[in-house]
């Protein structure tokens, strides 16, 4: 039934743009998603660009680590990480190759933001933040992290990831969609090389092995460059001009 169903939906959606007699431009947040689009039925010769997501600046932003940890109860000099989903039970979203990985890192500190589960009750070194509401207290959270890992195994240009860079705070992730572009070896990260629990565990300790080569400030910077939202609204203005010209 599922696949009837979007055998359909493609199909609905190839007559509607193929009937659509004005110009049609497609905007994708990431050059990953533009060559999906350009290789679909859907889209297949039709203007694409690129123009990633915005972030408000001003709510996540960098803050004093040892003073945020302090208020949150969380050591010094313990290593920390943090990880955001709505469900962590979702497949794509790698979860369990996290908790597979972080089960076998004692030394460090989960901060886990969000999930569905039943159970999310702390345990061993998985500490549950559950939902939180308030942009600027999770913007602390991120500020007092070390990194974040996302461990998507399929994942466009989430926003867990501009939220961090905004923050000062590096991403450990996979080789994939809009994080393989942004997520830069020992400047605004780590990209773990196999898509497994081993590959990560090892990232992570490569990670806190040379943690005093990344910088927050140059982080924040990069997030700065391509993820402001004046800069992202004159290129929507751009393509805007160009269909109404």
């Amino acid at each position: 039934v599922s696949h009837k169903l979007d055998s359909l939906v493609r199909r609905v959606k190839i007559k509607s743009i193929q009937n659509f007699k004005q110009k049609l431009s497609i905007v994708s947040p990431s050059n990953w998603l533009a060559k999906e689009a350009e290789l679909s039925q859907v889209f297949r010769g039709r203007s694409i660009c690129v123009i990633p997501y915005a972030i408000n600046l001003d709510v996540f932003s960098t803050s004093d680590k040892a003073k945020l940890r302090e208020k949150y109860g969380i050591p010094k000099n313990e290593k920390v990480l943090i990880a955001l989903a709505d469900h962590t039970q979702n497949f794509r979203k790698g979860f369990d190759l996290l908790k597979d990985t972080i089960n076998k890192l004692p030394e460090y500190k989960l901060l886990l933001v969000g999930g569905k589960e039943k159970d999310t009750r702390d345990k061993d070194n998985i500490r549950y933040l559950g939902r939180i509401e308030n942009d600027k207290i999770l913007s602390e959270y991120y500020s007092l992290a070390d990194a974040t890992v996302i461990p998507s195994r399929e994942d466009n240009l989430p926003n867990v990831m501009l939220e961090s860079f905004a923050c000062g705070t590096p991403v450990i992730s996979f080789t994939v969609g809009g994080l393989a572009e942004h997520v830069k070896n020992f400047e605004t990260g780590l990209i773990a090389e196999e898509m497994n629990a081993e590959s990560l565990r090892n990232t992570i300790q490569l990670f806190f092995d040379n943690k005093e080569r990344f910088d927050s400030v140059k982080i924040r910077k990069y997030a700065e460059k391509h993820f402001n939202e004046k800069l992202i609204a004159e290129k929507y203005m751009e393509v805007y001009s160009e269909v109404l010209g």
